[in-house]
């Protein structure tokens, strides 16, 4: 159910979620500032301040400039979806002795290439004057800023039906006694 109310206001989710990413980079950047302050030894020191330095610097970019964190993580996505297809398409080699498997691999690798492809289209900055007024740059985010908001939800949607399958199973006497419970 969250996950469906998360469809509906994609725009506003992609915000907030920027926003949790944001906290969760500050408290990660703080932790390991702390670690690297019990460490001993300037290797261990070094090592642990510079992550917590560089999530510290995450944490202001998602908190303080959330349409630009948007469009960078965005552009992450459509590049990890095109990485993923790619591989379930060089896999394809290893499987070719089972056809079911080819088959799904080929069919994901696809439509993960065309997904990431159409995000990248969708985020592509239109004309350099389109974007020199506050209206042109909002009308701008408006065409794309749905995108990781949408995923995020639909994510939640799976999770969601995941876990209320898992529950109607463990309930069901036969699967319980199958699962030895």
């Amino acid at each position: 159910m969250l996950g469906m109310i998360r469809v509906a206001l994609t725009c506003s989710f992609t915000l907030i979620a920027l926003f949790w990413f944001g906290l969760i980079a500050l408290a990660a950047g703080l932790g390991q500032l702390l670690e690297a302050y019990h460490h001993d030894g300037w290797r261990a020191r070094a090592s642990h301040a510079l992550i917590g330095l560089l999530y510290l610097a995450a944490a202001g970019a998602l908190l303080l400039l959330p349409i630009s964190s948007a469009y960078w993580l965005t552009l992450f996505l459509a590049a990890s979806l095109i990485g993923s297809g790619l591989a379930r398409l060089v896999w394809l080699i290893a499987l070719r002795r089972r056809l079911w498997l080819m088959l799904v691999n080929l069919v994901g690798g696809l439509i993960s290439i065309g997904l990431g492809i159409d995000i990248f289209q969708m985020i592509a900055p239109p004309s350099p004057e389109a974007l020199t007024t506050p209206a042109g740059q909002r009308e701008w985010a408006s065409n794309w800023a749905w995108v990781l908001g949408l995923l995020i939800a639909v994510e939640f949607i799976v999770q969601g039906v995941s876990l209320a399958a898992a529950a109607v199973l463990r309930k069901s006497p036969d699967t319980g006694r199958a699962a030895g419970t």
